[in-house]
């Protein structure tokens, strides 16, 4: 009966070590700073319109997203205003993949207009945000995260420097 009940002891110890082992780390997790601020942020979500639509379609609804931009800026209490294809906690996201160096990529990307790193207060750690004069290049300019840009842009002697192009 007593090897039984060590037994039992056992194996309770070990479920609460990894009990309090997944806290730490959540706890950890939830301290970290998130990158971006929320408060006295609003979204709203705009339906009815389609990605990758062409012709009549977008020139309308590029026109009703710049009267929604502008009168949404007119309201005394908005600070400033911009446009995402997602936005945090809104559960949506876009994901794609590629082939770097033979290696397989796969990433989340998002579409956002100049003002968003305003709205949210987003800190840029190298290089420098997109603007206007970036719609002149042969290619789509991208902003990548730190940790996806060190996992992909690895900095070792055999392997040279890579530029990402995106086609979307």
């Amino acid at each position: 009966a007593l090897p039984i009940f060590l037994l039992e002891v056992l194996i309770c110890y070990l479920v609460l070590c990894g009990i309090l082992a997944t806290s730490v780390h959540w706890l950890n997790e939830w301290r970290k700073p998130l990158g971006f601020d929320y408060e006295n942020v609003w979204s709203a979500e705009i339906g009815g319109m389609r990605y990758g639509v062409g012709g009549e379609q977008a020139a309308a609804d590029r026109q009703a997203l710049a009267d929604l931009l502008r009168a949404v800026r007119a309201l005394p209490e908005t600070e400033s205003v911009a446009l995402s294809t997602n936005t945090p906690y809104s559960g949506s996201s876009w994901a794609d993949g590629t082939q770097i160096d033979g290696e397989s990529v796969h990433y989340s990307w998002n579409q956002i207009s100049q003002d968003l790193p305003v709205v949210l207060h987003l800190e840029l750690v190298h290089g420098r945000w997109l603007d206007e004069t970036d719609a002149a290049l042969g290619y789509t300019p991208v902003v990548l995260t730190r940790d996806f840009a060190r996992a992909v842009f690895k900095t070792d002697k055999d392997r040279k420097s890579t530029r990402l192009n995106s086609s979307h």
